[in-house]
């Protein structure tokens, strides 16, 4: 039994959609279902990543980009649990404590230097049954949703290459999707002048055949952190809620869509501008800490463990 303190600490949370990505022959990109089979594989990935020694599971970024973030543990490794949860430790040059040591990411007995940097840990819970993912992080955290997944595919295909790890899937990715109620809001207008969604990361899901995989074929590779794409009306009507509801599905199919918004002629008591974060909204919650200020990690996951069970995947 954890002998918690009274003092707690705010935590936030950050909920995402776990998608597997596949390849055909023609190495055309698709997105397929989460299945007992790919989550048994992933499991194995994230095993194979803890097994490794310190220094060959830490990634880096270069020196315009200093940060170092590491796999550390993984509970529940029951290949029949519903839940996966680990954490990643990482640090960020420009974070002053006396706690880590970069390079081996071990903790030293408070030397004060200005060459230390803070320590994060950053947990999360894979759920199995559809691939929903919680990020539990302090905000500006240094393993952010965009590079895990980078992480994961990296030891992915390292251990695809090497024959430990046989699967057919090719990339794990974080997407959000918009709820149904960003829909349901444009019964408050009477008319929609505008549709505005916010893309994290643009991934090109297919060849170039209409002007969605265009755009996201010409941009991808640059170094783009966010992109909006508008819907605008075209005439005094406005736009069709149809029309919206297909736009928001095609671009949900091709991209990540964090964010969206609603603007255009209110319905009386509405509001004629409704913004909407989808799915991942953070949350809050005040959690017990150690006597090193540290949030507890088994109180950690009981929390997660309780959201998962309780949110359900939005999709509209």
């Amino acid at each position: 039994m954890v002998d918690y303190k009274a003092k707690t600490k705010n935590r936030n949370f950050y909920v995402y959609y776990t998608e597997l990505v596949l390849e055909n022959a023609d190495k055309e990109r698709r997105t397929t279902n989460w299945s007992d089979k790919r989550c048994k594989d992933v499991q194995m990935l994230i095993s194979l990543i803890v097994e490794l020694d310190i220094k060959k599971r830490t990634k880096r970024g270069d020196e315009n980009n200093p940060w170092t973030m590491a796999l550390e543990n993984m509970q529940n490794d029951n290949i029949i649990s519903n839940f996966l949860e680990g954490y990643f430790i990482s640090t960020e040059n420009g974070i002053h404590t006396y706690l880590l040591d970069r390079e081996s990411l071990e903790r030293l007995s408070n030397p004060k230097e200005l060459t230390q940097n803070e320590t994060m840990q950053t947990a999360f819970s894979l759920r199995f049954k559809d691939g929903m993912f919680i990020l539990g992080e302090y905000q500006g955290n240094i393993a952010s949703a965009r590079r895990i997944a980078e992480y994961f595919n990296y030891f992915l295909m390292y251990f695809k290459e090497t024959g430990m790890l046989v699967t057919d899937i090719a990339e794990i990715r974080f997407h959000h999707k918009i709820d149904q109620g960003f829909i349901d809001k444009i019964n408050g207008f009477e008319r929609v002048n505008s549709v505005e969604i916010g893309l994290e990361m643009l991934i090109p899901n297919q060849p170039r055949q209409d002007a969605f995989s265009t755009l996201a074929n010409e941009v991808s590779d640059a170094n783009i952190g966010r992109i909006v794409l508008t819907l605008m009306k075209k005439d005094k009507n406005g736009i069709c809620s149809a029309k919206i509801k297909d736009w928001l599905i095609k671009c949900c199919d091709n991209w990540s869509v964090n964010r969206g918004k609603l603007k255009g002629k209110a319905c009386p008591g509405y509001q004629s501008e409704v913004s909407l974060t989808g799915i991942n909204v953070k949350k809050k919650c005040a959690l017990p800490v150690g006597t090193d200020g540290e949030v507890f990690l088994t109180a950690l996951y009981e929390v997660m463990e309780k959201m998962n069970e309780e949110i359900e995947l939005l999709v509209f």
